[in-house]
């Protein structure tokens, strides 16, 4: 059987009278976690990060708030790539 995908929540970063809606903390924190998440499988592995690896923005010299920026506007800068591709 397939597992069915579903979007991912929306980031807040505050609750209202406990009433949660959507995953509690900032995109820039999930992505940190997520990170983390995958610096923490076995090493010996095929796809293992290891864990003194800087991250990935970091690596790629891409200022956070620059990628936040691309990121929401993707297909837009790169329409002729995906164009070209289809």
């Amino acid at each position: 059987t397939s597992l069915e995908e579903k979007p991912l929540l929306h980031f807040e970063t505050a609750t209202v009278a406990e009433r949660q809606r959507g995953i509690p903390f900032s995109f820039k924190d999930y992505l940190a976690l997520m990170d983390w998440t995958a610096r923490q499988g076995r090493t010996d592995k095929s796809g293992a990060m290891a864990r003194d690896l800087p991250p990935l923005l970091s690596r790629m010299d891409i200022p956070p708030d620059q990628w936040l920026l691309d990121s929401r506007r993707f297909e837009d800068i790169f329409h002729r790539r995906f164009r070209l591709a289809a």
